[in-house]
């Protein structure tokens, strides 16, 4: 009965469609209280892409969007989000010089219009905070900006202790699996897709040898996968991957 109910009342997707075709159709889009990971090595990436998809998503859907951000200042991310709408290098951005530039002071003025689009993306930079202010934060922001039953997106980036108390007792894995447990409850509450980030231990590195593409090089716990709904490596290509796969293929493998 329930299929040909649906069968007769078809819809789009499940959750939040991402600007994302291939994931949609994989995954259902974002649906609310659940868990959406991506993991991978300092500097290979993961940060654009927790923004990328939150960003097109939240203005696809016009939701708003808690971007909790353990490493990154507001300010840095405003002018990688500026660079990433406008094309112009983060440098000239930061400095200024983009005005100074024939090329790109005609393509900024053009782009920054755009920027406008974004006014429903908080971005609050958690580095010290624990859990419980983590949910604090975001339970007022809730309440504040969202309104009761209304849709939303969330994120964290990364995940690793920021202020929380380990022991003899309690080690520091046991304590970040209670906190991707308190996080995914806090999703659950906020009735809020979470899309998280994570590192990898040197083994999703390579080096000597080729990266290790499973749970293995999760870094510090490997809770995180029994929570998520998704779960994914990313990280860049190693040379012979590139060779092979060619320039058009990219630079990054998932």
């Amino acid at each position: 009965d329930l299929i040909e109910d649906r069968r007769n009342n078809p819809v789009e997707t499940v959750g939040l469609a991402t600007p994302w075709s291939e994931f949609n159709y994989q995954y259902g889009g974002l649906r609310e209280g659940n868990i959406y990971s991506v993991c991978s090595r300092a500097g290979h990436g993961k940060t654009t892409w927790i923004n990328e998809l939150c960003l097109k998503t939240a203005f696809k859907h016009k939701i708003p969007c808690l971007m909790l951000d353990t490493e990154v200042e507001t300010i840095d991310i405003q002018f990688r989000m500026a660079a990433a709408v406008t094309g112009c290098p983060v440098y000239l951005l930061e400095t200024g010089k983009w005005a100074r530039s024939e090329r790109w002071e005609p393509i900024v003025r053009a782009k920054l219009p755009e920027l406008k689009k974004y006014e429903g993306i908080k971005h609050v930079h958690v580095a010290n905070k624990d859990v419980n202010q983590i949910s604090a934060i975001a339970r007022r922001w809730y309440m504040r900006d969202v309104g009761r039953g209304n849709p939303c997106m969330l994120a964290y980036d990364y995940i690793k202790l920021t202020g929380e108390k380990v022991s003899e007792h309690f080690k520091e894995y046991q304590v970040l699996s209670k906190k991707i447990d308190t996080l995914h409850q806090l999703a659950k509450e906020l009735h809020a897709p979470l899309i998280v980030a994570m590192q990898l231990n040197k083994k999703g590195e390579g080096g000597r040898y080729a990266p290790v593409d499973d749970s293995s090089a999760f870094a510090a716990t490997d809770s995180l996968q029994s929570f998520s709904t998704f779960t994914a490596i990313f990280r860049r290509k190693t040379n012979e991957e590139f060779a092979l796969d060619g320039e058009e293929a990219g630079t990054h493998k998932m």
